[in-house]
């Protein structure tokens, strides 16, 4: 796929930056470098002056002068007993001077390249963000496409087989139960976007009340239960008695929902296997893991997995379908709610656990 001009731009201005960095470094080692060798040029001159002076101090000397007339005319010159010698006491203060002053140009020079690196950083990090968002995007909408072709293709081919031949009540009901299940991946589609959407304009309205878990996760598991059993996978749910939690019933279905259709799709990418659902009480709040046994993630990627538009994996050569909205929604409604929210996975191919804290219950629904 082509960069967009967004992402050009912003990669642009990444190679600006960095040209920026590498010049500014360059320039202040040149600002030091040239600093210590001025102020080893200024310690050799005064110390050649010092010993022009030392001989002509000792010429006069020589001549007849007397010390105190040789002192007064040449201060940084020590004169005892006929000899007329350098102060070692002045070269050690200017020795001791070049090296604070070289100390002090080397700190600011060093301050002023970590202030630098700080700002370039900062400046990296905010065109990196907008450029990963719109590669997101791209991504987003070239999935989006192939998840709307793919049901669209199944829902017309199973029409035109009821249309063009005649078939027995056992292949009608298959029929049926493929277009039935394409049409609730579009509806989960569609009700994705326009949730992401809405979370996005800061629309999100949620009116919590309290909902007995076994009713509600019950009748999500029948809603699940034909396209489990037509991917061989086995839905087991395990309930602590009366467990109710505090939350907005319909982000509480459209959370689990997508939890399940996770998993589900997770688990049908290795031909079957096992997807629970286990709650019960922990600490002051009502836990709840979503455990299934298939595709898994590596654990680096357990945070990313929540963001908006990621996918791990490259567009159109990974197992599992999606849009990359579904848990950026679950994510946000779980918030919305008081809750948290955490993926966990020992690696690829070792399944995932998707675990809900959520707010229990203010009075337990009869």
């Amino acid at each position: 796929m082509a960069l967009s001009l967004p992402i050009k731009a912003a990669r642009t201005m990444q190679l600006v930056t960095l040209a920026m960095l590498f010049t500014s470094i360059a320039q202040i080692t040149y600002w030091l470098v040239d600093e210590a060798s001025y102020m080893n040029q200024v310690l050799d001159d005064r110390l050649a002056s010092f010993a022009r002076a030392e001989a002509a101090a000792q010429e006069l000397l020589d001549d007849g002068h007397t010390a105190a007339e040789i002192q007064k005319h040449f201060p940084s010159l020590v004169v005892t007993d006929g000899m007329a010698s350098i102060n070692h006491e002045i070269v050690d203060e200017l020795t001791q001077g070049r090296r604070r002053r070289l100390i002090r140009y080397g700190s600011e020079g060093t301050f002023l390249l970590l202030v630098l690196l700080a700002g370039i950083a900062t400046l990296t990090h905010t065109l990196k963000q907008p450029a990963e968002l719109m590669r997101r995007q791209e991504n987003f909408i070239a999935a989006v496409s192939h998840e709307f072709k793919t049901p669209i293709a199944s829902l017309k081919l199973s029409a035109e087989t009821l249309l063009m031949r005649e078939i027995d009540l056992t292949d009608q009901r298959k029929l049926a139960d493929r277009m039935i299940e394409d049409a609730e991946r579009l509806e989960s589609m569609v009700t994705n976007i326009l949730e992401a959407g809405t979370i996005a304009e800061g629309r999100l309205e949620l009116r919590p009340e309290d909902v007995q878990l076994e009713e509600l996760i019950t009748g999500l598991s029948r809603r699940h239960a034909n396209q489990a059993q037509f991917k061989g996978i086995e839905l087991e749910i395990a309930l602590e008695p009366g467990l109710a939690i505090r939350c907005d019933r319909s982000a509480l279905v459209m959370i689990l929902d997508n939890l399940l259709s996770n998993a589900t799709k997770s688990v049908a990418t290795k031909n079957g296997g096992t997807i629970e659902i286990r709650g019960w009480s922990e600490d002051a709040h009502v836990r709840l893991d979503i455990i299934d046994s298939g595709q898994g993630f590596h654990p680096s990627e357990a945070h990313k997995l929540f963001e908006k538009f990621y996918r791990p994996g490259q567009e159109l050569r990974r197992k599992t379908r999606g849009s990359g909205l579904g848990l950026f929604v679950v994510k946000t409604l779980v918030d919305g709610s008081a809750g948290q929210v955490q993926a966990h996975s020992d690696g690829e191919g070792h399944g995932a656990t998707f675990s809900l804290w959520m707010p229990p219950a203010l009075e337990v629904p009869s």
